[in-house]
């Protein structure tokens, strides 16, 4: 009888997640391998596809859930027209669970890394969370928690077309919302737009002001309609918005070795605010026995 073919990327297996690790993925085991899989939740039967083969380890993506969690959500790319793109790596799990995968994916790090057992670590709902789950115990496996995020980036691929990078990939993939942006972030629209010779937006949101920040790709020129264009949806906002614009310098040649020139033989960038104070103002509440406390922190509206 002849062995079995050793298993190469593309390959489809079946795989009971046992626990929780870091960047969102499930372990599990196969062949003698420990598998790495995105996409599913501890507890789960799944088929997978292998995507990077190794001598003792394994990744793979989830294809097909076999047995699901009862903590499984439909997967809240799809309702964003995002689908399959990175930094959402829980979308698929209910909020209150999601907290506990993230609690438990830290501890065996600390406890791994660190040798720190029983550190009593837990990550807590947001205030804007917490509100949402109070007002509707729905909204905790659906909506609460999807609009948080007050920093955001935008990548382009060479034709213009904003969206965000596929899992994994530099691929960029088109979206109808950003994901988990706040809402005014959202509001402006700019994934919606053709974006000729930028590589990168980045979006901030913060206390009554905010900011785009304008990355074009070296020798881009910026178009002055497209200034035109963000510069009046910014004004339709509330507060104080910045635009800047951010513009990458060839690199040089030549310079002796660990000169300046020879540094910045990788390139280097300028950044120009068009627009604006190019700061935004964040507030940070305090609570002390006293009261609450309130402090304004002015940063620079670039400092992703």
């Amino acid at each position: 009888m002849s062995p079995a073919p050793e298993a190469v990327a593309g390959d489809a297996v079946e795989l009971t997640v046992d626990k929780q690790v870091g960047e969102g993925y499930g372990l599990a085991r196969h062949d003698g391998r420990v598998v790495f899989v995105s996409g599913a939740i501890p507890g789960e039967r799944v088929r997978a596809e292998l995507t990077q083969v190794k001598k003792r380890m394994a990744y793979a993506r989830t294809t097909e859930v076999l047995q699901p969690s009862p903590h499984r959500v439909p997967d809240r790319r799809l309702a964003w027209g995002a689908a399959g793109v990175g930094g959402v790596e829980f979308a698929h799990v209910d909020l209150p669970h999601s907290r506990q995968l993230k609690t438990d994916a830290a501890a065996e790090q600390l406890a791994r890394l660190g040798g720190l057992e029983n550190t009593g670590l837990s990550i807590a709902a947001a205030p804007s969370e917490q509100a949402a789950e109070a007002a509707d115990p729905h909204a905790a496996a659906t909506t609460a928690g999807t609009t948080w995020r007050t920093r955001v980036q935008l990548a382009v691929d060479a034709a213009g077309t904003p969206g965000m990078r596929a899992a994994g990939s530099h691929t960029v993939i088109p979206v109808d919302t950003v994901p988990l942006a706040a809402p005014v972030l959202n509001d402006l629209g700019l994934h919606t737009l053709r974006l000729p010779g930028l590589e990168r937006i980045e979006l901030t949101a913060a206390h009554t002001s905010g900011a785009v920040v304008l990355h074009t790709r070296p020798g881009a020129a910026l178009d002055p309609n497209f200034v035109e264009t963000v510069t009046a949806r910014l004004g339709e906002q509330d507060g104080q918005w910045s635009l800047l614009h951010r513009s990458s310098q060839p690199a040089r040649r030549g310079g002796r070795r660990g000169s300046k020139a020879a540094r910045n033989r990788g390139g280097s960038s300028r950044l120009d605010v068009l627009t604006g104070a190019g700061e935004v103002t964040e507030r940070l509440h305090l609570d002390t026995p006293g009261g609450t406390l309130e402090r304004d922190f002015r940063l620079r509206a670039d400092g992703f």
